[in-house]
This record gives C-alpha cells, structure tokens and sequence, in this order.
C-alpha cells in the first residue's frame, strides 16, 4: 500500500511524520518505507513537501487508522499541522489467526444417532474479510443449504461465520461423511475445509428389497441357495427357523448356512443340498439387533410354470399398440414372454416374437399393424420349460378418430372360495387377514382332471379309506394326492368307520360332530388348483352380497396345521362360468 502526504508552502520545509493508531512510524524496514521530495514554489515563496509511504499490510492492519502531520522545528509545538484520517480495509481470507481451521460440530445431544433423529451440525470459520460463504459436503458431493450464515467478530476486525446443517436421519446415512467449506469471493479458489464426520446411523433391521415373502423352486435332488438380505444397524443377529418355527442348526451333511456382510446390506443364506419333498414349504429368516427385528418368508417348492403377469398396460400410438407388464415368479426357471392377440369377432389369433426376462420386473413389447375402429383381445402369456401362464385378457378399443386406446378388463367368472383362518370384519370395504384359495369340490372326473401331484387335500381318516394305507418312513417324501372325505364319514369318538356309506348330513348336524380327524390341510402357496374339503367346512352368515361374489362367515375343522375350528371367511363367485376366471382369482 502506498500514501502521499503533501504539504502546503512553508519556509523553511516542513517534516512529515506518520501515524499508525495515533503512533508514530518509522521508516526504512521490510514493512515502511518513506521517501521524502521537496519543491521549491513558484516565485521563491517557500517550499512544498511530499511523502511517500510505502506499507506492506497484514490482517492486523484491518481497520487501523493512518494519518500524517507536518511541523517546522523551530515551531515545533505552534505549527504541528494534521491531515485527515483514513481507515483502511484490509481483505484477508478465512484462516486467521495463524493456525485456525474450519470447525464443524455436532450440536445434537448424545453419542448415538439413531434414525429418524434430528442431528444439527454446526460450521464455523475462521476470521475473514470480508465474511466467508460456507458451503456443505456429504461424501465430498455439494449438498443445498437453505439456512443463513450468522456473523460474529472476529480476529484482526474481521468476522467469523457460523452456519448450521439440519438433517432427518434415515437408514441411507449411514457410512455418509458430511464436511463444511469455509471460501471467500474475493480469494477465489481458495477453499479452508474443516475435518469430516462420518455418520453411524443405529436403525432397526428391514428387507433391503423391502420384500417379506420370497418363493425359491429347485427339482427333487438339486441343492437350494435361500438368500435372505436385510439392513440394519448395529449388526444383526440372523437366525433361520422352518415351518414349524424350530431354529435351524447348519448340518454339515445337507444344510449349512454363510453369511456375508458389507457396507450395504447383511446377507446370510442357507443351503439344502440333495433337495426332497420334505424340504419344500416355509422357512423364515428372523433378523435382529437392539433397535428391532423383521422377519422375511421364504417358501421352498418344486419347480413350476411361471406365475402369470400382472399390472399390464397397454398405450397407442397410431397403429402400434405399446404392451407393457409386471412379470412374476418365474417357477424356479427362466422365463419368457410373448403376446397373444386376435381381433374380434372371430379374427385369427397372432403372436409377437418372444422375449426374455429383463429380470427387472418392467417388459414391453409392441403389436404393429392395428386396424382402426377394431377391437382386440390381448393376452399376455409366460412360459418357462415346464409351461405356460396366461395372463387375463384385455379387449383393447383402436378408436377411428384419434387412436386412442379403450382398455376394458373381460368379466371374471369362476366359481371359488376364500378361506382365511382367522376371523374377518366385513364392512363396505373388507380388511382381511392373508387369505387361502379353495375351489370348490368337484366331482371325481373333473378333480382328476384338474389336479395334479401338486394339489392338496385331506386325507379321509388317516389313510384308511378309498385304498390309502399307511406309509412307511421311506414313501414320506412322496407326493400324495389326498381326497375329500363325504360329509357322512365325519366320526364321533365311538362311531365306526363306514366307506361305502353316501349322503348328506345338515350343516346343522354338522357343526355338533366332535372332530376326530387328526390329518390337517395345508394351503400350499405358489401350488394349485387347491382344494379344501366341504366336509370339514360349516356356513353360519352371509356378510356382504355383491353383484359377482358373496362372502360368509364360517367355521373350518383342521385348517393350516390348527387343531380343532377356526373362524373363516369364504368368498363365493355366483355368476361365473369362464374357467378362466379360475386362474385370474387364484392369481391374486
């Protein structure tokens, strides 16, 4: 910084002093340096003097004061003239004094985050001049920051900013590192960061696919991986269990489990080599720490045709209809798509190429060559080695004006029931426990027909009627179709046995039988047509009519591995007589 101080005419020339503060300086040294030039004025009417003061500035020199005076020193004390003052403005960035480093704090009480907390950090520069902005950083990605700084002195008449952070803490902070930058926008580029802090977000355990049931089909003799992810924080403590809910140990032999950790998730998979039937049903994987636990279902079965697809949507442009759908469980195998569509009346069917599953869940596919002002039915069908599913139809309208699509849904219109085993409470809309399908009770032809080595029904009398005996230890892993006993073979405690009878007792009579039968019925989910017997189901209530379905209260014998009665509800189709509408209802 450089200052000239002149004086007006004097004789003889007057001296120039310096001052810093109301101090005086001196000169000639790395930080002054003061040169003096004396004029002669005009007309020989005294002298002029000029001073220059050469200054290296620091940041203590912010806001200090410097003026000069002139004196003659034969009138040292009369003539002692000063000039005004001036203040200066020294700029500095935001790290003094020497030493000082950007702070960052954690102003929320205790040791320990938890989520859904609220954690406030805090940012404090250094000194600056002017003040320093502040900006955030969560794993060195700029973060936006709606709060203001607040300023407060600071060294050398500078100013210190302060700024604070708010965070909702969720799960996906966990293992995040949040620093603050302290910069200045007269030192461009120049940033002063203070020390990061790492966040050891505590949270209770849920399923990282945020899913709680998972189906796995392996064949009879191939080895079973059943994988079960989960978050949470602190580490978990994984446990598996079957259906019977008994804690499985890892068995060298056939059943072992790993578990995998990471920065992500928690893994832990449990293995079943040389699979048999008795393998298939419903294991769960329980995982817990202090803050809570999940548990995720994970059913076991043989390999089947794949699940039909669902949420399908179908949009026009022009002539090509876009198709687009939600595939589901593959059957244990891999699956693929194709379309089927005819146009209606009796048009002939077509089909699009077959495609593979994305394994993304979201497929798509086009239908070319749509003639306006027709009405197509669309049929979404998967398949895997084993089969195929249809998914329900659609008509799709192609309107002759603008090729906008009309997407109507074909009536639903197979007979079924619903059995829950727990009680139901039926309002206008019904909120109901998790529910079993059951078809209702054919006759024999058609049962055989429609059933297959999957199907699941009870046993009439512990095997001893219509030529089922009793299987040793070695048949057990076999599949057995099991057949409905008639309402007349239900037996009291002293009753006989009587195969051949038939006829029907009243419902009446029914619900006064004390129950012997000790088989139960199990509802195998992803396995069906299933079939609950009549026999073992009593009709109390209608509880809502509507104009396709009515459901009533009931009570089921032996149901889910219950012993004795439980509460049901049972949802009847009344106007339908489209098998297809079997497969939509047990879709759901």
């Amino acid at each position: 910084m450089t200052l000239t101080c002149t004086t007006s005419r004097s004789n003889p020339a007057s001296t120039i002093t310096w001052y810093k503060n109301g101090s005086p300086l001196k000169g000639h040294s790395n930080v002054i340096n003061i040169t003096t030039i004396t004029e002669e004025s005009s007309g020989h009417s005294g002298f002029i003097t000029k001073e220059q003061l050469q200054y290296k500035v620091t940041p203590s020199d912010n806001a200090a004061k410097i003026q000069c005076s002139a004196s003659l020193e034969d009138f040292p004390d009369e003539m002692l003239i000063f000039s005004k003052e001036i203040t200066m403005s020294i700029f500095f960035p935001p790290n003094h004094p020497e030493n000082c480093l950007t702070q960052l704090t954690k102003t929320t009480q205790g040791t320990e985050l938890i989520v859904n907390q609220s954690l406030t950090l805090q940012c404090t520069s250094c000194s600056s001049n002017p003040p320093a902005d502040i900006l955030w950083y969560m794993d060195d990605r700029e973060m936006k920051s709606s709060n203001q700084a607040e300023h407060s002195d600071g060294y050398f008449n500078g100013t210190v900013s302060e700024e604070k952070l708010h965070l909702n803490l969720s799960y996906k902070h966990k293992g995040r590192s949040i620093h603050c930058v302290a910069t200045s926008r007269i030192f461009s580029g120049q940033t002063y960061e203070s020390k990061k802090i790492n966040l050891d977000v505590h949270y209770a355990p849920f399923p990282a696919d945020e899913k709680i049931t998972r189906r796995v089909a392996v064949s009879v003799g191939k080895t079973a991986s059943l994988q079960c992810q989960m978050k949470g924080n602190p580490t978990l403590s994984i446990k598996w269990y079957d259906q019977d809910r008994s804690e499985l140990q890892p068995d060298d032999n056939r059943r072992y489990i790993e578990e995998d950790l990471n920065k992500l998730m928690q893994e832990s998979t449990l293995y079943i080599k040389n699979v048999s039937y008795s393998d298939y049903g419903i294991y769960y994987c329980r995982g817990e720490n202090k803050h809570g636990d999940v548990e995720i279902v994970i059913i076991l079965s043989k390999k089947s045709v794949p699940d039909a697809v669902t949420n399908i949507e179908i949009h026009m442009q022009a002539d090509v209809a876009n198709v687009h759908w939600t595939a589901g469980f593959n059957g244990g195998d891999g699956q693929k798509f194709y379309v089927e569509y005819v146009k209606l009346p009796e048009g002939v069917t077509e089909t699009t190429e077959v495609i593979s599953d994305n394994k993304l869940g979201e497929i798509s596919v086009n239908i070319s060559g749509l003639v306006e002002g027709s009405r197509y039915n669309i049929t979404v069908v998967s398949k895997n080695d084993i089969g195929e599913n249809r998914s329900r139809a659609l008509t799709l309208m192609v309107e002759e004006s603008n090729n906008e699509t009309t997407v109507t849904l074909q009536p639903s219109i197979t007979l079924f029931v619903i059995v829950s085993s727990c009680a139901v409470v039926v309002l206008v809309v019904i909120v109901a426990v998790p529910v079993v399908y059951v078809i209702r009770r054919r006759n024999k032809a058609n049962l055989r027909h429609m059933t297959s080595s999957h199907s699941y029904e009870s046993i009439n009398n512990e095997g001893r009627c219509h030529g089922v005996s009793e299987r040793s230890n070695d048949e057990m892993d076999e599949p057995v179709n099991y057949e409905s006993i008639p309402l007349n073979n239900i037996v009291t405690e002293d009753s006989e046995i009587d195969c051949t009878s038939s006829g029907d007792q009243t419902s009446d009579a029914y619900k006064d039988l004390e129950v012997r039968k000790t088989s139960q019925t199990y509802m195998k989910p992803g396995e069906f047509p299933f079939e609950f017997p009549s026999d073992r189901l009593h009709i109390t209530e209608t509880l809502y009519t509507s104009t396709f379905f009515r459901i009533v209260k009931g009570i089921a014998w032996f149901i889910d591995g219950k012993d004795g009665p439980s509460a049901v509800a049972i949802k009847t189709e009344i106007k339908s007589k489209d098998p297809q509408h079997q497969s939509d209802l047990l879709q759901e």
